[in-house]
């Protein structure tokens, strides 16, 4: 049988049912109403964000949004996160540990000191290449990227760049960049990729729940899409692990 969810019809009038101001439920008469599958979670191919990368790399109108890219494919973060990345919430050392530590937009409205994530920046690595030039070129503003703030709140200008606010299909990167090969993306499933890429790597789910800011693995998993040779892997490791407890 197809699964279905009660409507309030349903509900009320088994409700009268139950009290006794009727005898026959007459929603066994009403059509079932089916509950549409969800769709299924997407993210960007490392070669799909390698090619997107090489393609804006020659065209530094659009640097911006290739930072964007480059950031959010990198910690996963959310598009005004990564617009709003301050330098007070960044630690560059040559000699130690570099990381973001950031309190979650959306997070923060719902769990307030709690929405502290501790992102890990590779030294030498792609983003901390990015963001040493960055640095170089600071002339003084909190922001890490002082034009992004701008660029979110107000739009971009139309006649060159769309707005950096609208995610929907990448129209935020993707027709700015002008490649046109990568169709159904948007920078949310930059964080799917992130998401994916540590947990099917057998990275523990809790250290990435850390940099995500995810209290519930529940809600960790929706980010996540399980690859099957991660999993034929963890199938042989259970074998394994129980051939040498016998």
């Amino acid at each position: 049988d197809d699964w279905y969810l009660p409507s309030r019809l349903e509900l009320f009038l088994a409700w009268l049912k139950l009290c006794g101001v009727i005898t026959m439920d007459p929603s066994l008469a009403l059509p079932t109403l089916r509950v549409p599958e969800a769709p299924p979670a997407k993210l960007w191919l490392h070669a799909e964000y390698l090619k997107a990368v090489e393609y804006a790399a020659t065209r530094p109108a659009v640097e911006p949004y290739l930072y964007m890219m480059v950031l959010g494919y990198h910690t996963g973060m959310s598009l005004e996160d990564c617009a709003y990345l301050r330098w007070d919430e960044l630690v560059l050392d040559d000699n130690a540990s570099s990381y973001i530590q950031k309190m979650r937009a959306k997070l923060k409205r719902l769990m307030g000191r709690r929405a502290l994530c501790t992102i890990p920046i590779i030294q030498g690595g792609e983003l901390w290449v990015w963001l040493k030039k960055l640095e170089a070129r600071r002339q003084g503003s909190d922001y890490v990227y002082p034009e992004l703030p701008v660029m979110h709140k107000r739009g971009g200008d139309p006649n060159r760049v769309p707005a950096l606010g609208d995610q929907v299909k990448f129209r935020v990167l993707i027709p700015a960049l002008g490649y046109p090969t990568v169709k159904g993306r948007s920078f949310r499933h930059l964080r799917n990729s992130f998401c994916s890429r540590l947990i099917n790597a057998g990275v523990d789910s809790l250290l990435v729940a850390k940099m995500t800011g995810h209290q519930n693995l529940g809600q960790l998993a929706q980010y996540v899409l399980p690859n099957l040779q991660s999993m034929e892997e963890a199938l042989m490791q259970g074998w394994r692990w129980a051939e040498g407890a016998t």
